[in-house]
């Protein structure tokens, strides 16, 4: 019996470690958008220039509900094209934020800007 609770617990811990799917570190850095919020409906993965503008495409402007910087990435998104704005950007840090209407910048996302943090 303390066998198999030793075993259980075990297996627990390591699911614990394991990062969840899409979240991994990458060998090009980028940011997971989804056009819904809790990282749902259609996603994807964009591979982010560092230190540079970064413009969405027209099918992602305006639409992002859900963004989520790699990891060691500290993106900063803006309601423009060119990555200003005069009231300021929001910035993310991973694993990013899951409703971003909770602060305010649902479906706002025109252009970003990353950094390794």
């Amino acid at each position: 019996m303390q066998l198999l609770a030793l075993i259980s617990t075990a297996m627990l811990l390591a699911s614990a470690q394991t990062a969840p799917a899409g979240f991994d570190k990458r060998a090009d850095p980028g940011v997971y958008i989804c056009e819904h919020t809790y990282f749902h409906g259609h996603c994807e993965h964009q591979v982010t220039a560092l230190a540079q503008c970064n413009r969405l495409t027209d099918y992602w402007k305006l639409r992002i509900s859900s963004f989520g910087p790699d990891q060691g990435l500290l993106c900063t998104v803006y309601d423009n094209d060119d990555c200003i704005n005069p009231t300021r950007g929001y910035s993310f840090q991973y694993p990013g934020d899951v409703d971003l209407n909770t602060v305010g910048w649902n479906d706002r996302i025109r252009s970003y800007i990353c950094f390794q943090a």
